[in-house]
């Protein structure tokens, strides 16, 4: 595979079946993290007390009220944000409410189907799954060998911190829009290939309709990101003018 190729793939890839091994073992992963939701979906919604007998923690019940919430706007049933269920009869604003929409729209023909709870739970597998590939994509974009991304997204889909939040924060486990969207980043700033910026700003904005506390730290790292791109592509410029002499 020639330089030019390889720059224009996302995975950096030449060897189809080394790849497929090492997006197993991801996958294998990631399922591991989330396995009683495999299994049991619709039977219950995963709580802290699991962890610590003082500690409780309502927010899976929150989020699948989000859910049920959002699928009924889709519907027409309810206004987005404005619940005159609470706080009867004035009803309260939802505008500074975590309503994770973008977990919403997505999840929405589940929450018809099957119900919240099942939405809900599902989501969490999806995004287990989501994260560790994304994660794996990354690290594939920046030149890791297909084994160092597995490792890299063990370690990120393990990470104590994340694997909390991906339990019970359904805004919080959305991570993977964010690592997506930084290799959808590198990828146009390496390749000035104008059809990877739509697909960027698409994972953007999902990132951000799923949690802004994500969108925060996605923004953070744009310029970083940026800035090292730039740094790199003057080096490679910089190589290929010496080779050249």
């Amino acid at each position: 595979m020639s330089n030019k190729s390889k720059t224009n793939s996302l995975t950096h890839s030449s060897k189809p079946l080394a790849t497929a091994l090492s997006l197993s073992v991801v996958i294998l992963v990631a399922l591991i993290t989330v396995w009683p939701l495999v299994l049991n979906p619709a039977s219950s919604l995963p709580t802290i007390e699991a962890y610590s007998t003082r500690l409780q923690d309502n927010d899976p019940a929150m989020f699948c009220w989000n859910l049920w919430w959002t699928a009924g706007w889709l519907k027409g049933q309810n206004p987005l944000l404005e619940c005159h269920m609470l706080h009867h009869p004035f009803g309260i604003t939802l505008e500074h409410h975590t309503l994770t929409l973008a977990n919403g729209i997505l999840a929405s023909p589940v929450t018809w189907t099957a119900g919240p709870v099942t939405a809900h739970n599902l989501l969490l597998v999806f995004h287990g799954l989501f994260t560790a590939f994304a994660c794996w994509l990354l690290a594939r974009r920046i030149g890791l060998s297909n084994w160092a991304a597995t490792i890299s997204a063990t370690v990120f889909t393990w990470w104590p911190t994340r694997l909390l939040h991906a339990h019970f924060h359904l805004n919080l486990a959305s991570t993977g829009w964010l690592v997506l969207s930084l290799a959808l980043l590198i990828q146009f700033r390496q390749t000035t290939k104008w059809i990877w910026l739509p697909l960027t700003s698409v994972t953007v904005a999902m990132t951000g309709a799923s949690s802004w506390h994500l969108l925060v730290c996605l923004l953070m790292l744009v310029p970083i990101i940026w800035i090292s791109c730039a740094d790199i592509n003057y080096r490679n410029e910089g190589k290929g003018k010496g080779k050249g002499k």
